[in-house]
């Protein structure tokens, strides 16, 4: 009796290893994205790339699920990442009422105020 069985594989070529899924990217953009929003409220834009990355990677693990370990640290970055566009989308409808419910004139002598507090 020979033990040298061959067995057929379904996977032919398919040598078996799982990519993980990188999510360092998505917090960066995304911590990046409520540090800018929180300090000079300019984060929106890393918070959308942070989406956009978290939503393409979701995407590709969606058509191919076999072939990614580690979607929950994807679904931990996504959340993180919809958290930042979510305090920016907060801080930019703030800004833009303050500006439109403020008249021009207060507003300047509140920024001039702020200019000369800074010196």
């Amino acid at each position: 009796m020979d033990n040298n069985t061959t067995f057929f594989s379904p996977n032919f070529g398919d040598s078996g290893m799982k990519q993980p899924i990188n999510t360092t990217l998505i917090y960066v953009f995304a911590i990046l994205g409520i540090v800018f929003a929180l300090c000079c409220g300019m984060g929106i834009i890393f918070a959308i790339i942070s989406v956009i990355l978290s939503v393409s990677k979701m995407n590709a693990y969606k058509v191919n699920p076999t072939a990614y370990i580690g979607v929950e640290g994807l679904k931990t970055a996504q959340l993180v990442s919809y958290i930042s566009l979510g305090i920016n989308v907060l801080v930019f409808i703030w800004v833009l009422f303050s500006l439109l419910t403020t008249d021009w004139n207060v507003f300047m002598q509140q920024y001039q105020e702020i200019l000369r507090n800074v010196d």
